[in-house]
């Protein structure tokens, strides 16, 4: 943790390299960092909010004083939220994850459970641009029957982790969620919670030639990818299991920027998409 910080007089840096050093250093320790100057909490304090959880910890408890004292600085600090996470753990309320979602205009990265994801959410989602995505969408849409993927609020969607059963009769005509899936614009990154028989796979895969990764990534176990695993021939399915103790911890961790399943998922695929073309060119030789 950063500790003793003092400033004895005027900036002895350029402003623009002064910038940059605390805003690197705002990784480690923000909390500390905007207690140093004036400016250096103008530069931190929207930074510090980037990835913002609203799970009960210190951050999220700080965001939500600060909204509920002075509403007026919402705008400013919910415009630089990149990443938001609404858990079931927080005295946040329904209503108030609505308004601060609406006013995360430069969002792409969402993910929300319990009662945070309801049908008030969709029209919020609908005027923003988010195109990452963890959710249940049965409860988003108040229902299987309800679920439509081709509200807007799904239409820039590239990366879906989906919490739903894969077979699920959902919409008006009750159809199986998964042959749904390809109609989803933008998609090129799917993860489902459980395995599925190779028989339903490569339909699948055939009605979504844009899809870059197909991730079926169980809970139990240790977090791991069965690299070996083929049992369609196509690169882009991939196997993997995971501690549902660490996925929220891993939602985190890559809203920080470390790799996680979506970004290892796909060096594994590009590896075999490299190993498949050495072949290939072994064999022309």
């Amino acid at each position: 943790m950063i500790t003793n910080l003092v400033v004895d007089g005027p900036p002895r840096l350029p402003p623009e390299l002064e910038r940059e050093i605390f805003e690197c250093a705002s990784l480690e320790d923000a909390a500390v960092l905007v207690l140093v100057a004036r400016r250096v909490y103008d530069w931190i304090q929207p930074i510090r909010f980037r990835v913002l959880c609203i799970d009960g910890c210190d951050k999220s408890e700080a965001f939500l004083a600060m909204f509920r004292t002075d509403p007026t600085r919402l705008p400013f600090l919910a415009s630089k939220v990149r990443h938001l996470w609404f858990d079931r753990e927080t005295q946040c309320t329904p209503a108030e994850a609505c308004t601060i979602l609406s006013a995360c205009k430069n969002l792409y990265n969402f993910a929300t459970i319990g009662h945070f994801s309801n049908p008030n959410v969709l029209p919020v989602l609908a005027t923003l641009r988010v195109t990452r995505l963890s959710l249940c969408l049965e409860v988003l849409f108040g229902g299987r029957e309800h679920i439509d993927l081709l509200h807007p609020s799904l239409e820039n969607l590239t990366h879906f982790d989906v919490f739903d059963a894969p077979y699920s009769a959902v919409g008006s005509e009750s159809t199986m969620l998964l042959e749904l899936l390809p109609t989803l614009p933008a998609l090129t990154h799917v993860c489902l919670s459980r395995e599925l028989p190779t028989v339903h796979i490569e339909p699948f895969l055939a009605r979504c030639p844009r899809l870059e990764q197909f991730l079926m990534y169980q809970a139990g176990g240790i977090d791991q990818f069965y690299e070996d695993r083929r049992e369609v021939e196509d690169p882009r399915v991939v196997y993997g299991s995971f501690q549902s103790s660490r996925y929220w911890v891993q939602w985190k961790e890559g809203a920080c920027g470390s790799p996680i399943f979506w970004e290892k998922a796909d060096e594994l695929v590009a590896r075999r998409r490299r190993e498949t073309a050495r072949i290939q060119n072994a064999s022309s030789t």
